[in-house]
């Protein structure tokens, strides 16, 4: 006599619902990423190769005029750390190449955020300078101890915005502290002001300057949402409407110190 199953303990095939893989996006993603990367080292090595311009200027001048050197070892120091922030873009890119192959490498060496911020200004300054803008720093003593993360990023294209929009002749802020557990990062110029719509500012593509690629700002939403945080883009003044100014405010947890690799 054949045995009965019950209806309570049949087995029933389990379907697994699953997305198709769609290249087409993928191959979307890939590009964006490719463009935000192109457009970051476009700008790290045109401030690199201002600094080392100046520097090699300072230089010559010191030379001549048997003056003190200073000048040139501080445009120096601005291009090497560009240049560390550009080696550290292309490891970054590297290593899940590297990881795919069971290839170790170690992380880039940790920054502060005070630093990441100065090194940011550093290498914009002769930009400004070149047209009457005076950037100002004002950072909290407690930055110091904070871990930078991604913030080089969100700084260099902040500063940039407010050169473009300031034009000629104005003065960029940017400023730091810890409140209560959170950074809280400043930006502020007086200049054109913000568009019409600001969230749209970090959207990737969109710019209201002709022949801009409209990806920094995105870069720096993008860094600032991955960092838990809030980024928006206010205007800093309604006194004056025809350079309203603009201020770039970002608030995120203080990131957690990256572990440091082991070694046998």
């Amino acid at each position: 006599m054949a045995e009965h199953t019950p209806d309570s303990t049949r087995k029933h095939p389990v379907v697994v619902h699953s997305t198709p893989h769609d290249p087409a996006k993928a191959s979307e993603e890939t590009i964006r990423r490719a463009q935000v990367l192109i457009h970051e080292l476009a700008n790290l090595v045109d401030g690199s190769l201002r600094l080392i311009d100046l520097a090699r200027h300072s230089i010559v001048e010191a030379q001549q005029h048997h003056a003190d050197p200073a000048h040139a070892l501080r445009h120096l120091e601005g291009a090497h750390a560009a240049m560390s922030h550009i080696a550290a873009l292309v490891r970054s890119a590297y290593l899940p190449a590297r990881r795919d192959a069971g290839i170790g490498a170690d992380p880039p060496p940790p920054s502060s955020l005070a630093s990441a911020i100065t090194s940011a200004v550093d290498v914009l300054a002769a930009r400004a300078r070149s047209r009457g803008i005076e950037i100002n720093l004002e950072l909290d003593a407690t930055t110091r101890a904070v871990p930078a993360d991604e913030v080089y990023a969100v700084v260099s294209n902040a500063v940039r915005n407010s050169i473009e929009a300031i034009g000629q002749n104005g003065r960029i802020d940017v400023c730091a502290r810890i409140d209560d557990g959170h950074v809280l990062l400043e930006v502020l110029d007086n200049g054109v002001g913000p568009p019409a719509d600001p969230p749209r500012a970090f959207e990737l593509g969109y710019s209201t300057k002709p022949g801009s690629s409209g990806i920094g700002l995105a870069l720096a939403g993008e860094v600032i949402t991955e960092l838990r945080g809030i980024i928006e883009l206010l205007p800093r003044s309604l006194s004056n409407p025809e350079r309203p100014g603009a201020i770039l405010r970002a608030r995120y947890p203080i990131p957690a110190p990256h572990p440091l690799p082991f070694r046998e």
